[in-house]
């Protein structure tokens, strides 16, 4: 059998959803840190969804994101399908609210996804350039992203290149966040 993925959104239509970091919240994170307690109220919210195959991909990005948290507290949300070894990326629960960058997993499914994207500030799409396998990729993510109202930041693939007016594409997920935030 062949099976086909139609390029349209299987998300719900979301209303769109800007972050903002205003100098009190950057402030109120500076406190925190120092005084050692929680940072969730003032976390960046991202999200991560796709295969377990773009694994390489997002490991790149969260080294590039937790030096960007050392500035800006985030939480990450990981969406996909049980792997072994994602499990060792996420937060423990006891202390997390402490860490620059906390890691979250969640079960990928239709249903599920509508939760992410609506829960969200700005979805990341990693992906490696060096793999030509992985440049044959479609735009279906990104669309995904735009449609439920969400930024997204992406590498740039040629699938994603005809949408670079409405995304962040560039070469550093962690620069597409920080610009993302200053704009």
């Amino acid at each position: 059998p062949v099976l086909v993925y139609p390029e349209v959104p299987e998300v719900r239509k979301g209303a769109p959803h800007v972050p903002r970091r205003r100098w009190r919240e950057r402030l109120a994170a500076r406190i925190a840190r120092r005084a050692r307690i929680g940072l969730d109220p003032w976390r960046i919210r991202l999200l991560w969804f796709g295969h377990a195959t773009n694994m390489s991909s997002l490991l790149d990005a969260i080294e590039e994101l937790r030096l960007l948290a050392r500035d800006v507290p985030l939480r990450l949300e990981c969406v996909t399908q049980p792997v072994s070894g994602l499990e060792s990326l996420a937060s423990a629960a006891s202390g997390a609210s402490l860490l620059d960058l906390r890691i979250t997993l969640g079960e990928w499914s239709l249903e599920y996804m509508d939760v992410a994207l609506n829960d969200c500030e700005a979805v990341i799409l990693p992906q490696s350039l060096a793999d030509p396998r992985r440049l044959a990729k479609s735009n279906n993510r990104l669309v995904d992203a735009l449609h439920a109202g969400r930024f997204a930041v992406a590498h740039p693939l040629p699938a994603y290149q005809e949408l670079k007016d409405y995304a962040w594409i560039g070469d550093s997920i962690a620069e597409g966040v920080r610009w993302l935030l200053e704009n």
